[in-house]
């Protein structure tokens, strides 16, 4: 824990500095300097008890939990888990505990832990397809799924624990234990052996990430931190010393992240208090942009956009970014990059099955329209056809903040409870827009020999006239200028990084490319050609739209010439395509700045008794986020205290202690069974 690292550290100190020889000496000395601070001996006493807890592993069930009645979801056909549409007679007969309203990777994997907690969730998707951002679909016989590309760390020891873990993350774990063990999650490591590679080294080691910035040599990202820190100082001669205290300040920041952020499960005085005895250093990192460590560092306005080259995870520039999450999305990665095999709509019928046998249900085709409040108190959801649905503990938007507050709430409502929220979104805004190209090709990736890797392009060099900011500000704004023909973009390709791929859809490749985009373009494109509404659409918009897939091919083929003439398919999708189901323009939800990440909103918790909050918008843009938010959801919602987090006794620990769902083999042999 950074606040047991800290005590440690001034031990070690103090026994430096006075070089005494006797450790009675120092103990004492150290003991004194403890009882003078008493914050940091709170913190060091906690910690101890904490790590003692943690060794002892307890196995405690998680709070509020109560015992589940697996059942056989005789409605739901396997194939169905997804694309369960919305009938009035399917609703649960027995009642409905929680409502969530959206059903990105959050409000699913919050679903699931309540579901196996003995809760019964039902989850309402306006789409036609669950998922979020990884939902998946099929066109002309190639796959696309356009929100997940890839996904690092995926591997946590045994004897590390979420809140305590330094050089692990949560990824593969998450959904393990929330999910369903009857359709387990497999990690497919991107970068082919050989693949990528250069002369140098010839270590046949893929990359994960390879960045071209305009006419310079590739910088290739590959798992571990030592491959990490000799690429940067391959790009980065003379600077070796400065490159290893960079990977030294993000390592210490990334461990930061999640003490910091789990605050938003409790109230502003709470988060405060929190804080002050384990979150200064990440308040600290939240509250610098990444420009200003970067120059602290000594390195150059060149030297920054190689350091800063994974931008496009963030979509915010380095003076704007909260070093805090840049570190994160850093750290995250530095293992490599991993993709589910079967594609990310596997996530998803994992986490949907685990409500489904727990009696609850994940449907799509059911659009809210709004969030009644009585009393002060959220009381259900009214559907766009009129249909009400009531819930005994509680509603939780997965929707957004500006989805929440603009479209879900009524004006009144926000007025009178929500109020500050509402301040805090307008004081930090929403940020970049994308524009998407999701490209069919005719060919297997191995023949046209396409990377597993995600390719980045920079058109320009950073110099110290020019820095990062202004190229990436340059290229959003000239997005929809056609007489510009490069762009700043992002290129991955699905098919070649899932080994199930070709199996499920032989003889085809699919792309996927992206270019930032000024969100005020979309938002006069919104009046002007035609709404943000499908049939509303104007000609002057499908114009647009051809002219904007012109300039995402010509890019494609920049940079991938073989795939010239092999294109069978290529739909563009806009900031309008984004607004048609989120109400918002902005593809990463709010901005990721040290304004957002220094404030104490928002919270789980709401103005709105048994209304909650969830989402990336509560933590921050990104698959593990947005996991990590419904975690930290799930942790309010149960019950869970500061001193349980501390002491060992947090969620994550203790979901897995709770009956995994059976088989539908089982279950069904069961009610044959009980039936008897």
């Amino acid at each position: 824990m950074p606040a047991k690292s800290s005590a440690v550290h001034q031990y070690a100190a103090i026994r430096r500095a006075a070089a005494f020889h006797h450790s009675l000496v120092a103990d004492l000395a150290w003991l004194i300097h403890m009882l003078l601070h008493p914050l940091q001996l709170l913190t060091a006493v906690l910690s101890a008890i904490g790590t003692l807890l943690c060794a002892l592993k307890p196995k405690w069930q998680p709070r509020g939990y109560r015992a589940v009645r697996w059942e056989v979801p005789c409605d739901v056909d396997e194939t169905e888990i997804g694309r369960y549409t919305y009938k009035a007679d399917r609703l649960p007969k027995d009642g409905i505990d929680y409502i969530i309203i959206g059903s990105g990777v959050s409000g699913l994997w919050l679903g699931a832990c309540l579901s196996k907690c003995g809760y019964k969730v039902v989850v309402l998707e306006q789409h036609y397809i669950a998922g979020g951002c990884c939902q998946a679909y099929t066109d002309k016989g190639a796959t696309f799924s356009p929100g997940i590309h890839y996904i690092g760390e995926r591997i946590v020891a045994d004897d590390d624990t979420w809140l305590t873990a330094k050089d692990t993350w949560l990824t593969a774990k998450m959904i393990a234990i929330a999910g369903d063990p009857e359709y387990p999650i497999s990690w497919h490591k991107m970068g082919y052996e050989n693949e990528d590679t250069h002369e140098r080294d010839g270590t046949g080691k893929g990359a994960y990430d390879i960045i071209k910035i305009a006419d310079q040599p590739l910088v290739r990202l590959r798992a571990g931190t030592d491959e990490y820190e000799k690429e940067l100082c391959r790009h980065l001669p003379g600077k070796e010393q400065a490159v290893a205290e960079w990977i030294k300040t993000v390592k210490e920041a990334a461990a930061e992240t999640m003490v910091f952020l789990v605050s938003r499960a409790w109230t502003p005085t709470v988060q405060r208090i929190w804080r002050a005895l384990l979150g200064r250093n990440g308040f600290k990192w939240a509250g610098k942009t990444t420009h200003e460590v970067i120059a602290s560092l000594g390195f150059s306005a060149r030297e920054e956009q190689i350091l800063c080259c994974q931008h496009g995870t963030t979509g915010e520039a380095p003076r704007d970014l909260s070093f805090l999450l840049h570190a994160a999305v850093v750290h995250h990665y530095l293992q490599g990059g991993y993709f589910p095999v079967g594609g990310p709509m596997s996530i998803v019928k994992t986490l949907s099955s685990t409500i489904h046998k727990a009696g609850g249900r994940v449907f799509v085709r059911a659009h809210v329209e709004r969030i009644p409040v009585e009393n002060g108190e959220a009381v259900g959801v009214v559907l766009a056809n009129g249909d009400t649905i009531k819930s005994r503990m509680g509603v939780i938007s997965a929707a957004g903040l500006s989805a929440t507050l603009h479209h879900l709430l009524s004006p009144a409502d926000v007025e009178r409870y929500m109020a500050a929220e509402m301040k805090f979104l307008r004081q930090v805004g929403e940020g970049v827009s994308c524009v998407c190209g999701s490209v069919g090709v005719n060919g297997t990736a191995e023949e046209l020999n396409l990377p597993s890797s995600n390719l980045v392009w920079f058109p320009e060099e950073a110099t110290e006239g020019h820095d990062m900011d202004e190229i990436i500000m340059k290229y959003r704004n000239k997005l929809l200028d056609f007489s510009v023909e490069d762009g700043f973009c992002f290129i991955s390709f699905l098919s070649a990084r899932d080994p199930a791929y070709t199996h499920l859809h032989p003889g085809t490749t699919s792309c996927f490319i992206m270019a930032e985009a000024a969100p005020e373009a979309y938002e006069q494109l919104n009046e002007t050609l035609g709404g943000a509404h499908t049939e509303r659409r104007t000609k002057a918009y499908k114009d647009t739209k051809k002219q904007l897939q012109t300039k995402l091919k010509n890019l494609l083929l920049k940079h991938f010439p073989q795939l010239e003439g092999r294109i069978t398919s290529f739909d563009v999708s806009t900031p309008l395509s984004m607004h048609h189901y989120l109400k918002r323009f902005a593809s990463y939800g709010l901005r990721q700045t040290p304004e957002r990440f220094t404030h104490t909103l928002p919270r789980v918790g709401t103005a709105i008794r048994k209304f909650f909050l969830t989402g990336e918008d509560l933590i921050s843009g990104g698959f593990i986020a947005a996991v990590s938010s419904a975690m930290v959801t799930a942790t309010h919602v149960l019950g869970y205290t500061p001193l349980d987090i501390v002491t060992g006794h947090h969620l994550l620990n203790d979901l897995p202690n709770v009956p995994q769902p059976p088989t539908l083999e089982q279950l069904t042999q069961a009610a044959k069974t009980e039936a008897m």
